[in-house]
């Protein structure tokens, strides 16, 4: 009897640990879910003021003249070494 009566006490301690698991999963999800559906909705990024300015020029570093074509922009394989150093 006495062992039942443990069983039953383990028991009942395994069923709320699983309650209360649930419970506060689903509480995070839809915590999460409303703060996403109020963010949704907010304005970002504010407009410019004026007009915007477009960046044409570059300023490369470290960079040979040799690795230039005749264009002024890189070649390719300089392209894919500087892409290799900065690790992206």
């Amino acid at each position: 009897m006495n062992e039942l009566n443990l069983f039953f006490r383990i028991s009942a301690e395994l069923i709320k640990v699983i309650f209360l698991f649930t419970f506060f999963t689903a509480l995070f999800y839809y915590g999460l879910t409303g703060m996403d559906n109020v963010q949704e909705y907010l304005h970002r990024y504010d407009e410019p003021d004026s007009g915007a300015v477009k960046v044409t020029r570059t300023i490369d570093i470290g960079l040979h003249e040799a690795d230039r074509n005749d264009q002024g922009g890189q070649l390719p394989l300089s392209r894919f070494f500087e892409f290799i150093r900065d690790g992206e």
